[in-house]
């Protein structure tokens, strides 16, 4: 059956844990993961798995509500499905968000990392190129979290298969390794889509201390409780950085 979608998007986000229900714009359109493949339905907590085209000041975006995970048996083909479909939309920058544990006790939970490089701890191979992170749209998200009052510094991600938390050695030998915090998630997206030649953004939201750097034990729930307190600032940081990278974008056109 044919699809008539909106204007093609130039700027797609992929919320992670913390990052949906985005209330920003006016939704224009919404399709659910399975009405591409009908094997997507994810079922983690905080991941609805529907596509929504949003129009903001005048412009298309796409905002792509949770994602399906390799821990949930998905292969990596169809973990890439959404990003293809961006693409394939006509997409040229794409915003990969997160939750993620912190790796050092100078990065706090309610802190945002700004990716500026990645660990791809997942051992599955792909034979993909390495993520690139684009230098100016790391600046236009620490501008825009700074009028916020948002912390949020440069940092290395790891990408681990999980779903399991790490252990207390397992947290000391990745901080070792130069990671400063730890996800599920976005590696193999940020190499996808270097290979598409899309722009690349990489936020995550650090969620809670990792193994051994607090005495509390972690959850899911834990995670999704803070994401919930930040969400205020967190939506309202995001729609000033989609304004930017969209206009960005435009100026580069």
């Amino acid at each position: 059956m044919a699809r008539t979608f909106p204007e093609k998007p130039s700027c797609a986000v992929i919320a992670g844990s913390g990052w949906g229900g985005y209330s920003g714009g006016d939704t224009e359109k919404v399709i659910l993961f399975s009405d591409l493949h009908p094997s997507l339905h994810t079922g983690i907590p905080g991941h609805q798995g529907i596509f929504r085209f949003v129009r903001l000041e005048d412009t298309i975006f796409l905002f792509v509500e949770g994602r399906v995970h390799l821990y949930e048996g998905y292969g990596l083909s169809e973990v890439l499905i959404p990003l293809t479909f961006a693409y394939l939309l006509g997409v040229r920058i794409v915003v990969l968000t997160s939750a993620s544990g912190s790796l050092s006790p100078f990065l706090s939970p309610g802190s945002v990392l700004v990716l500026s490089d990645q660990i791809d701890w997942t051992f599955i191979p792909d034979f993909l190129p390495r993520a690139q992170f684009d230098e100016s749209l790391q600046e236009i998200a620490l501008s825009c979290a700074r009028r916020f009052n948002l912390e949020a510094i440069r940092g290395v991600y790891v990408g681990v298969l999980g779903p399991s938390f790490e252990t207390a050695a397992e947290i000391r030998m990745l901080g070792y390794f130069g990671g400063h915090a730890v996800g599920m998630s976005t590696v193999k997206e940020a190499k996808w889509a270097t290979a598409l030649g899309l722009k690349v953004l990489g936020l995550s939201l650090v969620t809670n201390w990792g193994t051994g750097l607090s005495s509390s034990s972690l959850t899911h729930e834990e995670v999704l409780s803070l994401a919930g307190l930040k969400k205020p600032v967190l939506h309202a940081f995001l729609r000033d950085l989609i304004v930017e990278v969209l206009h960005e974008d435009c100026r580069e056109s």
